[in-house]
């Protein structure tokens, strides 16, 4: 199929070894297809997979037994798997907030919170920006600590059409973390984006930025 689409001429397919030809799929324009359909026949799928894994800095490879099966090897360098984080703290526990969601961080005094109907707020850039307690987002009860703040970091998400503003008793750090698969328990709770395992080996759990604004009513 190579030869028939001039991807390899008829002398560098006599030399090449068995590897060599199952890397023939990731050459742009090579297709198995008969017929070129809505779906294939392009030969436009595993180049572009091959081309992302590089952007990565990883690697691909195959190992193909006719009768038998395939498998591929994907490789990629540590920093393809770290993400990074915002460290909040509601007063008594830490949680981690995704660093891309986060538009900007503000301090905002308690006396500026403005009720609008059922959703408290404040003026913020020419508009009204939500603001919710992240204790109340999750349904805990208040700690001591942030009930006695007068002012506190106020950590905007969203976009420029849907943003809201989760109050917390104090913003720590950002951080680099591995994310960690969620037990199955977890993992069926929608506010949760992932979890990680802090330097000194405490469990943090990362929020997901879509569902705490579907809780705040953005």
């Amino acid at each position: 199929k190579a030869m028939e689409r001039n991807l390899v001429s008829d002398q560098d397919a006599a030399r090449m070894s068995e590897r060599e030809i199952q890397r023939l799929i990731f050459a742009p324009g090579f297709s198995t297809a008969s017929a070129i359909t809505e779906t294939s026949g392009r030969g436009v799928g595993m180049d572009v997979v091959l081309t992302t894994i590089r952007r990565l800095g990883g690697s691909i490879d195959i190992d193909s037994v006719e009768g038998e099966g395939t498998k591929f090897y994907l490789s990629f360098p540590v920093s393809a798997a770290l993400q990074r984080i915002v460290v909040v703290t509601d007063g008594e526990r830490d949680l981690g907030l995704p660093e891309r969601s986060i538009v900007e961080v503000i301090e905002v005094a308690r006396s500026q919170i403005q009720e609008v109907g059922e959703f408290a707020g404040i003026q913020h850039r020419d508009g009204f920006l939500p603001v919710r307690a992240i204790e109340t987002m999750l349904g805990w009860e208040t700690p001591e600590v942030a009930a006695n703040q007068t002012a506190f970091p106020v950590v905007i998400i969203g976009t420029p059409q849907r943003r809201v503003g989760v109050a917390v008793a104090r913003v720590k750090r950002r951080q680099e973390v591995f994310m960690k698969e969620l037990h199955p328990a977890l993992n069926a709770v929608d506010v949760l984006a992932g979890a990680t395992v802090m330097g000194e080996g405490q469990p943090l759990l990362v929020l997901d930025p879509e569902t705490l604004i579907a809780i705040a009513g953005a």
